[in-house]
């Protein structure tokens, strides 16, 4: 996937839409695709919070144990099938009917 197709496709996710519609499918996933899908619930919850609360206090050990969890998510990820990559995917930019 070239830059400019990844970006197009980075646009298009509404993160709130994806967090539900991956919630949902959770045990239709393998593991490692569960782990996946949680781990970006959590850090998108984390987003939200250091974003849009002004009480949030976020730490530098924080930050490398998101990164750290975001590189463990990624890997998962990687280790999916093909067919599953592209059910996340699916999940995460559409509406659910």
């Amino acid at each position: 996937m070239s830059t400019q197709d990844w970006e197009r496709v980075y646009r298009r996710l509404d993160h709130g839409r994806a967090q539900n519609n991956l919630r949902t499918i959770l045990r239709q996933l393998s593991r490692h695709g569960e782990n996946f899908a949680r781990t970006f619930v959590e850090l998108q919850q984390l987003r939200q919070e250091a974003d849009y609360d002004s009480n949030a206090v976020v730490t530098h050990s924080d930050t490398v144990n998101s990164i750290e969890l975001a590189e463990t998510a990624i890997s998962a990820f990687a280790q999916l099938s093909e067919e599953e990559r592209r059910f996340l995917a699916a999940q995460s930019l559409f509406d659910r009917r």
